[in-house]
């Protein structure tokens, strides 16, 4: 009895899978938009947190899915490592809507936006490595060295540039924390040490230990207290 040898696995399946899945993390990304309460154009406009991080990521998934398209189109067969790798790259592009929404509820606070950054990061990081699947296992004859240069030229910059991307916004927020954040406010006031006092300006009912606490306020976000003598 011979043995019969198994079907080669086309790669129609793996291409279709994954365009399924930017088509729903499309759909996901856009419910994410709420209209403003108020039916002016003045509270739709202060929504523009949400509408550009909207836009940037809708435009980021199109051209993440443009590429990943024409990549495909070099497949010739759905191997174990390409669709191992082929799920890492959809992984990868599946945390934009969680990254895009944390980045507009901040209002582009640095580390949402650093957050952002390291997850394109990661697709970009996914996308190399199916390049190195698909393009260097090619023959020469179907993909030229020009066009192979160009391919790892782009995917490497753009690897730089998110990488960059990520240093800069957790450099400002170390700034910012050591500038603005949180901002000195001086009582005025002596208490003694455990006592239990009641802020009217911020709402807040803490126990204070020393002269300096940080607390949270429930409109203004983080304060520092220092008590100064009267």
């Amino acid at each position: 009895m011979t043995a019969v040898p198994h079907a080669r696995r086309t790669p129609e399946r793996l291409s279709l899978f994954s365009d399924a899945v930017f088509a729903v993390l499309i759909t996901v990304l856009v419910l994410d938009l709420h209209p403003p309460e108020l039916p002016t154009f003045k509270a739709l406009l202060s929504l523009w947190p949400r509408w550009l991080s909207y836009a940037v990521s809708y435009l980021f998934i199109a051209i993440v899915w443009v590429n990943h398209h024409h990549l495909l189109h070099y497949a010739t067969e759905a191997t174990p490592r390409l669709m191992w790798f082929n799920f890492a790259h959809l992984f990868s592009v599946s945390l934009i809507p969680l990254s895009t929404a944390w980045m507009a509820v901040s209002q582009l606070a640095p580390q949402p936006v650093a957050f952002y950054a390291a997850v394109f990061f990661l697709v970009n990081a996914t996308y190399i490595s199916l390049i190195w699947e698909l393009i260097e296992r090619t023959p020469v004859k179907e993909v030229s060295p020009k066009e192979r240069r160009i391919m790892r030229f782009r995917s490497i910059v753009t690897l730089c540039i998110f990488a960059a991307a990520v240093h800069v916004s957790l450099r400002n927020t170390s700034q910012r924390d050591r500038i603005f954040s949180p901002p000195l406010r001086c009582l005025g006031y002596r208490f003694s040490s455990g006592a239990r006092t009641q802020f009217a300006e911020y709402g807040l009912d803490m126990e204070f230990h020393g002269v300096q606490r940080n607390v949270q306020s429930p409109r203004n976000g983080f304060v520092r207290i220092a008590v100064c003598d009267s």
